[in-house]
């Protein structure tokens, strides 16, 4: 039993964790379309959620919702949705959960706020990208990239709903709760 989460665009942040898992895996993987197409785009994202599925059977898929902003090209609108669908498309075939979660929903769960205001010196954007590596390095990982550590949100996210919950158990949990007990 293994949950695979993906932060969906063009540097794609994936997180792995399975029951017999000390920790989540996670990393990200580039799956930049060329111009005017989104083939070689699926085929890569088929083949890292294949490759995960090789490692371990997957039983959950869980994917940030495309995000689309009202000034976005629509070939990247195309890109996004056709991700998220070859997402619920990949579940059905091996027989897993999917699931979608709004980027707020998430955001609220594992950062403490589901949207962030800009400020002189940083954007919205970036401050949530911050704050996400920031929390993440709270349970002791260390992503390279803020798609990782947004995959590792969707993932913790994921794993607390009630009935995800207690088929995962989410030791980095137990660990910072029990680090405050001790102050």
């Amino acid at each position: 039993m293994s949950v695979l989460a993906l932060d969906l665009a063009a540097q794609c942040g994936w997180a792995r964790y399975g029951k017999d898992m000390a920790r989540p895996f996670y990393g990200s993987v580039r799956l930049k379309r060329p111009a005017g197409t989104v083939g070689e785009q699926m085929e890569k994202l088929r083949q890292l959620i294949a490759d995960q599925h090789q490692i371990g059977p997957l039983t959950d898929i869980v994917y940030e919702a495309q995000h689309i902003a009202g000034n976005v090209d629509p070939q990247t609108v195309y890109s996004l949705i056709g991700m998220g669908a070859f997402c619920e498309w990949f579940a059905h075939r091996i027989g897993a959960r999917c699931f979608m979660v709004d980027i707020g929903t998430w955001r609220k769960h594992f950062l403490g706020r589901g949207n962030f205001k800009a400020t002189p010196t940083m954007t919205a954007r970036a401050q949530a990208k911050q704050r996400s590596l920031d929390r993440c390095a709270e349970y002791g990982w260390y992503p390279t990239d803020d798609n990782a550590a947004d995959a590792l949100g969707v993932l913790d996210y994921y794993l607390s709903l009630p009935a995800i919950a207690n088929l995962y158990p989410r030791p980095w949990r137990d660990a910072v709760l029990m680090a405050g007990a001790r102050t």
